[in-house]
């Protein structure tokens, strides 16, 4: 996965989706702007729990063309459970390592639509 990342961010452009917690020098470093959904537990739980078992039921492939499983579905869920207060709690210590990183710290989902929103102003 560093392998990935590193070759995906050494690009002169590009996007990333997730938290690479491993790769966060990478990633962190070489990001000019980072978007923190820092959802509520329940918004994040329901979100992460619709996305699986949708995957699941449909039976869409995720990942590479792989199917999502039971298994893997319940294991999103837990964590997210355990994850989530203790990236709210890091993420800010965290990302001040990181000076040159702009961070939008975005708080509910409204608060995301009206960022987003914000962008297409003149």
């Amino acid at each position: 996965m560093r392998a990935w990342a590193d070759a995906a961010t050494s690009a002169e452009s590009w996007v990333l989706d997730g938290n690479f917690d491993a790769e966060r020098d990478l990633v962190w470093g070489r990001a000019e702007l980072a978007i923190w959904l820092d959802f509520s537990l329940a918004t994040t739980l329901w979100r992460v729990s619709r996305r699986n078992f949708g995957w699941l039921t449909s039976g869409e492939p995720v990942w590479g063309g792989r199917r999502m499983t039971l298994a893997k579905a319940l294991s999103g869920v837990r964590h997210t459970l355990r994850s989530h207060a203790l990236k709210r709690s890091a993420y800010p210590s965290l990302l001040a390592g990181f000076p040159r990183l702009q961070v939008v710290r975005l708080t509910s989902p409204r608060a995301a639509e009206t960022w987003l929103a914000s962008l297409s102003q003149p």
